[in-house]
Order: structure tokens, then C-alpha cells, then sequence
């Protein structure tokens, strides 16, 4: 995220004013349907920071669904999901993360150090994989042909 900017270096400046990006995405059963994937509100970043670790989560977190919604996605839809919603969400968390650890250190003195270290770690995976970085996510999360 450029520091003198408000958009995330991942994201157009289009999804910054909607909220996020509109992708294509199909159900087990065969449905398809045009979802919004979005960005992660301020207040709910912690729980995007329970999230991480938990994919179908993290993917009804960044389109605002309930539990157990992403487990009736194909799984190339899911990745499409996840992989969208991580390049919009992981700059921003990036920026969050820090503050929080500071919060949380003035409110109880050593409290994160166990978990800091784990988050660095999700966080340097992340990075090596490819995902923390400007990631490319389809635009659609077009099935396979079957033959």
C-alpha cells in the first residue's frame, strides 16, 4: 500500500469506492451466481486475524456470509474467493496488524508475543507463496470443462 495513498496498491480504485471486486462464482449443485468479494471493515479485522488459518472463514468473511457458505462453493470457485479476497485484504491488514500489536501492548504488557510470532509466520507464508504480494485472481471463477 503506497503510504500516501488510501488504495491498497492491489486494488483498483473502483473496488476501493464499491467495496470490492465482483467475480463469477459456482456452486456444488451447478448454480452460478455474481458475488461481491470485499474488503474486510476496520472493526472486523480481528477477525480476519482469526481467520488466517482457516480459508472457508476468511472466504465468508470477505463476502459477508454466514458459516459453513463456503463449503457449498466449487473448489476453484473457493480459491477464486480466497485468492480475491486476500489481494484486497492482506495490504490493509499488513497496515492494521502493527497498530493492534501496539494497542495490545499498552493493554497487557507481553500478551502478544507468543501470537506475533505466530502471526509473522502466517504472514512470511503468505509472502512466499505469492499471496501477500500483488496477487492475480481471476476475474471469474470459470469451472473446467468436463468431457
Amino acid at each position: 500500500m503506497d503510504p500516501h495513498s488510501d488504495t491498497p496498491a492491489s486494488a483498483s480504485k473502483l473496488s476501493v469506492v464499491i467495496g470490492g471486486e465482483e467475480i463469477e462464482i459456482t456452486y456444488l449443485d451447478g448454480r452460478t451466481e455474481r458475488i461481491m468479494v470485499g474488503y474486510v471493515q476496520l472493526k472486523a479485522m480481528d477477525a480476519y486475524l482469526a481467520a488466517m488459518g482457516d480459508d472457508e472463514r476468511a472466504i465468508e468473511l470477505f463476502c459477508g456470509r454466514d458459516p459453513g457458505w463456503a463449503a457449498t462453493l466449487t473448489p476453484v470457485s473457493a480459491l477464486a474467493v480466497f485468492s480475491k479476497g486476500q489481494g484486497l485484504n492482506l495490504p490493509l491488514f499488513e497496515i492494521w496488524y502493527p497498530e493492534f500489536q501496539r494497542k495490545m501492548e499498552i493493554l497487557r504488557p507481553g500478551y502478544l508475543k507468543g501470537i506475533g510470532d505466530l502471526v509473522q509466520q502466517a504472514m512470511e507464508n503468505l509472502k512466499a507463496s505469492g499471496l501477500a504480494s500483488t496477487p492475480t485472481a481471476p476475474s471469474s471463477a470459470s469451472e473446467p470443462a468436463s468431457s
